[in-house]
């Protein structure tokens, strides 16, 4: 029995450098070099990158798709990657990425908030998730109030180009 195709599958982790090349670039605040990770305009649908990353100012998104420009990711860089995704993507190790396997990495926080990165690559090895996901317990005399429970998720999903490339692709929320 021959199983090199599906060694060869999880074998082929060309793509890890460039995963640490994306880290280093959001760990250094470098914009010009992180958006070589992005094709513009995004068209993400259900304008999920929109409403994750709206400021005050008035944007028409109505259910037509609105192109995330350039423009727009420079203006919304900062809510693009929340502090915590930066955090968490420097942490992340590279060996518990196994296809078809999510892996759960705890962030921290405070005593009301909670951070976390998954991470999955899904078992063809052509698709890289991050969640960033954020759980809030309110704390009601200093108690935590384990029934008013939030919890949110924000997903960036990348593609996995010729098993050496990662590309974004789209974002998506969870509540």
């Amino acid at each position: 029995m021959n199983n090199s195709s599906a060694q060869k599958a999880y074998t082929d982790t060309a793509w890890f450098a460039d995963l640490r090349s994306l880290s280093a670039a959001l760990s250094k605040g470098d914009l010009a070099r992180v958006k070589r990770w992005f094709k513009f305009p995004i068209m993400n649908a259900g304008n999920e990158i929109w409403i994750f990353t709206d400021t005050d100012e008035n944007v028409q998104r109505d259910t037509a798709l609105v192109p995330f420009t350039e423009h727009d990711f420079d203006a919304r860089y900062v809510k693009l990657f929340p502090l915590e995704l930066i955090r968490g993507l420097e942490k992340v190790r590279l060996d518990s990425l196994v296809p078809g396997m999510a892996d759960d990495l705890e962030l921290g926080g405070s005593d009301s908030l909670r951070y976390s990165l998954l991470t999955y690559v899904d078992a063809a090895n052509t698709e890289f998730s991050l969640v960033l996901n954020s759980t809030y317990i309110p704390l009601v005399g200093k108690k935590r109030d384990e029934e008013e429970v939030m919890e949110s998720s924000v997903v960036y999903i990348f593609d996995i180009r010729d098993g050496r490339r990662l590309m974004f692709r789209e974002l998506r929320m969870a509540d």
